[in-house]
């Protein structure tokens, strides 16, 4: 579900509401919903709570729709009978349009608010908007949002922002030039200059005006002990949460897109890249300039070596090169066998 820490809905609307703030949604039939059904929020299949939306766009995740107790699903004319009967029903010809559709028309108001209302941190302390920890070392101009909660020993370099919500764990220490949104910082973690927290992921659709922004409403979850190098980006999830396991350290000049999750004990090293929802187990090395595709899945204790674009799933303890990435020795046995054909033609 949407964390309400971050994205408050005060008055939640009808559904009948809802639709009347969408431009075109004469293409669905939401005969099965009633018109006076508050909506509370957004979710995902299968744990959708009662008042929340959520869409299933084919049959990949049809058991999971069949087990959703409660929610307004959006499906398609096919998946209507896999439909439980505590669900309140919206049948869509393109389902994941008409839930961003929706969605974005839900939290249109949080969403434009999602930068202002910031404070300098001295004022948000004097107002009771934000707690602060004991031996904290917080410097000049850092700017904070409502409900920041700022735990004992952390230390924050100038000009850094943390945006509505977010909470820093004990003894971590953010340097200056930092932003964080959306975002919960766990223990003793390190984050260096220039490091971007919870921006929003990359996500849109197609459509005839042009690619349609797809709300970006998850969060960023920092375990311990996680060190982040400068000018790194940690894009928050569109739903779920973009989660970075603890000890877990990262070089300079990385991006982790939206959904992605990083598992314990891991090093990225620099302009390593990770696509929305790829996932790392615990101990995975990514070498320099590596790069992992879209929903791509590192076994425990892989390693991929530098300038490697992943693009199919590795197995634990695997070693993989080159681009598209093979196995270690069969991508080694590649190269060879291109260099000796070069000489060949010479």
């Amino acid at each position: 579900m949407v964390d309400n820490r971050f994205f408050p809905l005060e008055d939640p609307p009808t559904i009948q509401q809802l639709l009347a703030k969408c431009e075109d949604l004469s293409f669905c039939d939401v005969s099965g919903v009633d018109p006076n059904l508050v909506i509370q929020g957004a979710g995902t299949v299968p744990y959708l709570k009662a008042g929340e939306l959520g869409f299933v766009a084919d049959k990949t995740y049809a058991e999971a729709l069949k087990s959703t107790e409660s929610g307004v699903v959006i499906v398609p004319q096919s998946l209507v009978a896999d439909c439980g009967p505590g669900l309140s029903v919206i049948v869509a010809k393109s389902p994941y349009q008409t839930f961003t559709s929706l969605v974005s028309a839900l939290y249109r108001s949080v969403l434009a608010a999602q930068y202002s209302g910031l404070l300098n941190w001295q004022d948000g302390v004097k107002s009771g908007a934000i707690s602060v920890g004991e031996n904290c070392d917080i410097a000049p101009n850092v700017m904070v949002g409502a409900g920041v909660e700022i735990g004992d020993g952390v230390s924050i370099g100038p000009n850094t922002v943390l945006g509505r919500g977010v909470t820093l764990g004990r003894n971590t220490r953010v340097a200056d030039n930092v932003s964080i949104y959306f975002a919960h910082i766990g223990d003793e973690n390190l984050l260096h200059s220039g490091v971007r927290i919870g921006a929003d992921g990359f996500g849109f659709l197609p459509s005839p005006n042009g690619p349609q922004k797809i709300p970006q409403l998850g969060r960023v979850l920092v375990q311990d002990f996680v060190e982040i190098g400068t000018n790194t980006s940690i894009d928050r999830g569109t739903l779920d949460d973009t989660v970075i396991g603890e000890q877990t350290k990262i070089d300079n000049l990385v991006q982790i897109a939206h959904n992605s999750i990083i598992g314990r004990r891991c090093q990225l090293s620099g302009h390593v890249g990770l696509a929305g929802s790829a996932v790392l187990g615990d101990g995975v090395l990514l070498a320099g300039r590596a790069g992992i595709s879209n929903k791509v899945k590192v076994g425990d204790n892989a390693v991929v070596f530098a300038c490697s674009m992943v693009t199919k799933d590795v197995p634990a303890g695997g070693m993989v090169g080159g681009s598209p990435a093979t196995e270690i020795k069969m991508w080694r046995k590649e190269v060879a066998a291109i260099r000796r054909l070069a000489r060949k033609k010479k």
